[in-house]
């Protein structure tokens, strides 16, 4: 078991303590996943090619297309000890001599997350080391009591006002109140999701408007189908707020880490 941060946006966090989501959703890449070989020699879309003459002079030659990447998933690895053995299979340097590499996740089954979150330091109020969550004070060497944004925490703003929130980036770990531990992992494209994943996600099961005022705008009188039609809208807004900056739209529909987990009771976290 090892221990690892994992950054949450306010109203991710909001849904974590209201018992709504139990599930995030990580894109493949560089910084969530382990494998041997340059991330930037993997081909994901199937576009490389190999030529292939056998070594022999005047032998006709053969075109090899890459494949498309593939899931596995294996027995637990008595090596590494992993428990989760779900994997990509992907081709790397496909050009050169056919190879395929595995991808895994960085995170196991039965990892603990601490949650980084939006959060602010409350300088007047001193606490002792113990007193989780905290920050140290570098100047001082003392410690003071962390609030976040998320939640409703008495922050005892008073005349000073709402604080000035800190980004979840620099976020320490003892400044955490939220452990996470993660029961399952799989790998997906993004948009295989179900509606059922998308609600495990935090995604509220129904639009901003009223039922019926939806029911005229899609032109649906099946509030199933309406149930669908927005929980998806609303989850590919969301995800797109996040991600398509960074080049991960939902349109794109990336490889995605699919994390599992509950949250911990305080005295175990």
């Amino acid at each position: 078991m090892k221990e690892a941060p994992i950054i949450m946006s306010t109203p991710m966090v909001q849904a974590i303590l209201d018992g709504h989501k139990t599930m995030t959703r990580r894109v493949v890449n560089k910084n969530t996943s382990e494998t041997i070989g340059d991330w930037s020699n993997f081909c994901w879309d199937g576009s490389a090619n190999y030529i292939d003459d056998c070594g022999v002079i005047g032998h006709p030659k053969e075109r090899i297309n890459a494949p498309l990447p593939s899931i596995d998933r294996g027995f637990p690895d008595p090596v590494t000890g992993k428990k989760n053995y779900q994997y990509l299979h992907v081709p790397y340097r496909w050009a050169e001599d056919c190879t395929v590499y595995r991808i895994y996740p960085i995170w196991d089954i039965g990892d603990r997350l601490w949650v980084r979150e939006s959060w602010a330091s409350q300088d007047f109020c001193i606490c002792n080391e113990s007193d989780l969550p905290n920050v140290r004070d570098k100047n001082t060497g003392g410690y003071h009591t962390v609030i976040h944004k998320a939640g409703k925490e008495n922050y005892a703003w008073g005349m000073l006002g709402e604080p000035k929130w800190k980004p979840s980036i620099h976020m320490f770990k003892r400044s955490a109140r939220i452990w996470l531990e993660i029961t399952d992992i799989r790998v997906e494209r993004l948009q295989d999701i179900t509606i059922k994943d998308i609600i495990d996600e935090g995604t509220p099961d129904f639009g901003p408007w009223p039922i019926n005022t939806a029911m005229l705008i899609t032109n649906t009188n099946n509030i199933d189908d309406l149930q669908r039609e927005l929980s998806y809208g609303m989850f590919i807004d969301l995800w797109d707020k996040l991600n398509a900056k960074r080049g991960y739209s939902w349109e794109s529909n990336p490889w995605v880490w699919v994390v599992s987990f509950e949250q911990l009771d305080k005295e175990l976290s």
